[in-house]
């Protein structure tokens, strides 16, 4: 956990942005989140396994710059 508080603030803040973005739907506007998951996950997996799918992508999405700060030696420490 080098540099685990700074990725779960990170990771919040999109979360957040992620309910911000409205999106047009149709006739209405929706979340990008909500979005994204009706689109992507929702319809090939079902809404439980969808919502699950769709958790472990975003987790895998944030695995990336956690690698990335740990290969270039980069930490943040409170």
């Amino acid at each position: 956990g080098g540099n685990a508080l700074a990725i779960y603030l990170l990771s919040s803040l999109g979360a957040r942005l992620l309910e911000l973005c409205q999106v047009s739907a149709g006739e209405s506007c929706e979340s990008l989140r909500l979005f994204l998951f009706e689109r992507l996950f929702a319809p090939w997996a079902g809404a439980e396994a969808g919502s699950l799918c769709f958790a472990i992508a975003y987790l895998g999405l944030w695995m990336i710059p956690t690698v990335e700060m740990h290969r270039r030696r980069v930490f943040f420490r409170v």
